[in-house]
């Protein structure tokens, strides 16, 4: 399952199971905004 297919909680749970870091989870988030700003 993709970062964005996951509730805030499923990501939660994934970042705790190490499927990816905070890093990871934080860019998917800069990368959706930058998106919006190209708009």
């Amino acid at each position: 399952m993709e970062i964005h297919e996951l509730s805030l909680t499923g990501q939660l749970n994934e970042l705790k199971n190490g499927s990816f870091t905070s890093t990871e989870l934080t860019q998917h988030y800069l990368d959706g905004i930058s998106n919006f700003d190209k708009i």
